[in-house]
Order: C-alpha cells, then structure tokens, then sequence
C-alpha cells in the first residue's frame, strides 16, 4: 500500500480499489463446493498470494476461465506475461484484501512454497477433500509412465506436511502412495 493510500485512508476519503471489485471477494469464506474446494487446491499448488491480492498464472486458457466462472469475475481481460524463455501465460489477478485475509487463515498463506500444509477438516470438509486434490493435481501434479511395467503413475510436489496430509487422505481412500523428499520438497507418488 502505498503512501498517498495511506493518507487517503486516514482522512476518510476511500480509494478505487476499495470501491470496485469485479469478483466474488466472499469466495473462500466458507469452502462448500466443488469448484472452491479444486480452486483452493490449484491455489495452494500455483496460487501467488501478495498482502492485497491473490493471483493465478496458467498456460491453459481453460483453467482460467474455469477460474474467472468460480469466482464471477467480470472483468474483460487477463494479462499475459511471458519471463524470458518460458511459453505465455495468463495471469488473473484478484485484488481484494479480504480475500487474503481468508486463504491466509486456512493455509494458503504469502511465500508458501515451504509453508503449506493439508486443509483441515473445519477448512475443507472430507467429501470435497476429492475435490481440493484435482485442483492440487491440476496445479503441480503430473503423470508418467514407468519404462520397465509400463505402469501409470502420477505425483504430485509440495512441502512435507502437504505431502503427508495428502498420503493420509488416498489411504483413507484405499489408494497406495508413498511419499519422498527431493532436496526442499517432498512427493507423492500415487500408483504401484
């Protein structure tokens, strides 16, 4: 926030930002769907989470019209950002500082890449914990076939304890998983 913000602000005089939102900010307050529990997911998974905004950058155009239609945005456009070498992508930036507020309170807090942890069951409730998985999986999942059974795989990379929580849930599941770290992160890997 910047300086002339803050003067503004203590002399009463609200700003633009403050005025206009063109989302649903109330999104994330009570995680009771499937479409806020997959959001919440791929947030936590690709999700930048700033102190007045919250912003997803995707090379698929249709993870962020999926996005805009969950969150009733009406705004005309995204940005498209392109860093050095890497393909375009677009970026939908949702600025609200109440939105904030709430992905910080149940766990998709700012510089999360170290800091994230399995929803609990007050924040996502377990017959959307599905849910919050694809969106994980949409995020920073992936998908391989091992060379010598020609068996399917799939993994998925975040901090231990995400990890951990997300292991617990596939057994909870009957689904066999084994967790490792790899230098900083830890994966999953979900198949034989």
């Amino acid at each position: 926030e910047g300086t002339i913000t803050k003067v503004m602000r203590r002399n009463g005089i609200t700003t633009t930002y403050e005025k206009h939102l063109d989302f649903d900010d109330n999104f994330f307050d009570n995680i009771d769907s499937e479409g806020k529990a997959w959001m919440f997911g791929y947030l936590i998974g690709d999700g930048c989470v700033r102190p007045n905004s919250v912003s997803i950058t995707s090379i698929d155009l249709e993870i962020m019209e999926k996005c805009k239609k969950l969150v009733s945005f009406t705004g005309n456009h995204y940005t498209v950002a392109k860093h050095g070498s890497h393909k375009e992508a677009y970026v939908l930036c949702l600025c609200s500082r109440h939105m904030v507020k709430r992905l910080t309170e149940i766990g998709c807090v700012q510089n999360k890449t170290f800091l994230t942890r399995f929803p609990y069951p007050n924040e996502v409730p377990d017959n959307l914990l599905r849910h919050f998985l694809r969106g994980l999986l949409d995020s920073d999942g992936s998908w391989y076939i091992l060379n010598e059974s020609k068996s399917i795989q799939m993994g998925l990379s975040g901090t231990r304890s995400l990890m951990d929580g997300c292991q617990q849930y596939l057994a909870s599941q009957g689904i066999i998983s084994s967790v490792y770290n790899h230098g900083n992160i830890a994966i999953t890997r979900i198949g034989r």
